[in-house]
């Protein structure tokens, strides 16, 4: 089939287990596609360890060498297992660094765009306020060529924001955003002001 193809790896226990549902609810009133068309082209893993999660990965070559078509994966999340399976940490880092080289090997050979989602946790200061930092550290963080964080505002807005953190191209920036039946829009004319990382951003969309 032409066109563009979609490969997603699920990891997180606590998503979403059926693509099917997950597909009709965000694309079914997308401008110019059918929920047909968009689960024709769509390949859904499920992993449920970390071993599992390593096999996938090292297969994914032979995969996309026999889906051409595929230019977008991701992979969510890429964090849960590594949380959670690895007591050792000089090993969880060790294969997180041989993940992420393998990633981006396979995203230059294939020209694919790969998005791995990640989690965060809570970094407890003694001497200053708690921040939430990368669940599986800076270095991994840092070999992702472009950084989003989604975020809400922590009040009765519960609005949802979008910030730019790193990206080779672009200076930092954030933008509020809402979720609706006909996909992700932005939010024109609106102020707004949050704390990020310790960091004060206030910023007016235009």
């Amino acid at each position: 089939q032409s066109g563009l193809h979609i490969l997603c790896m699920t990891s997180d226990v606590s998503s979403v287990s059926d693509p099917q549902c997950e597909g009709r609810r965000r694309f079914g009133q997308a401008k110019q596609l059918t929920v047909d068309s968009v689960l024709a082209n769509m390949h859904y893993f499920r992993v449920h360890t970390a071993t599992e999660q390593r096999a996938l990965l090292n297969s994914l070559e032979k995969f996309l060498n026999s889906h051409q078509h595929v230019r977008l994966v991701v992979i969510d999340s890429i964090a849960f297992h590594f949380r959670q399976d690895f007591p050792d940490m000089s090993q969880r880092t060790r294969i997180l660094n041989e993940s992420s080289l393998l990633l981006m090997r396979l995203a230059d050979k294939f020209s694919l765009a790969i998005v791995s989602i990640n989690q965060v946790t809570t970094k407890v200061s003694t001497d200053g306020p708690s921040m939430l930092v990368p669940a599986l550290g800076e270095s991994f963080a840092h070999a992702c060529t472009t950084r989003v964080i989604l975020h809400w505002q922590q009040d009765h807005t519960k609005q949802r924001y979008a910030h730019l953190y790193k990206s080779p191209r672009l200076p930092q920036s954030t933008a509020p955003f809402r979720v609706e039946k006909n996909g992700i829009r932005g939010l024109a004319g609106s102020s707004y002001t949050i704390h990020l990382g310790g960091c004060l951003i206030g910023q007016k969309r235009p």
